[in-house]
């Protein structure tokens, strides 16, 4: 049986492969190689990472 990028059949340019792990632990190993992704692709798009949008005024006054 094939897995990730073959068992798709997308023409990838790059794979992220992560370690096998318990199905318990996954969201926590999956979620940092997403966040530095999106985090890279958005310096990559000059994008400010730092500014908060789209936050109800009450959660962003003291």
């Amino acid at each position: 049986m094939k897995k990730g990028a073959a068992a798709s059949k997308l023409d990838t340019m790059h794979t992220i492969v992560l370690p096998a792990t318990d199905e318990v632990l996954a969201p926590m190993i999956v979620s940092l190689p997403i966040q530095l992704l999106t985090d890279q692709t958005a310096v990559f798009m000059s994008t400010d990472v730092e500014k908060m949008s789209n936050l109800a005024k009450p959660v962003t006054v003291e």
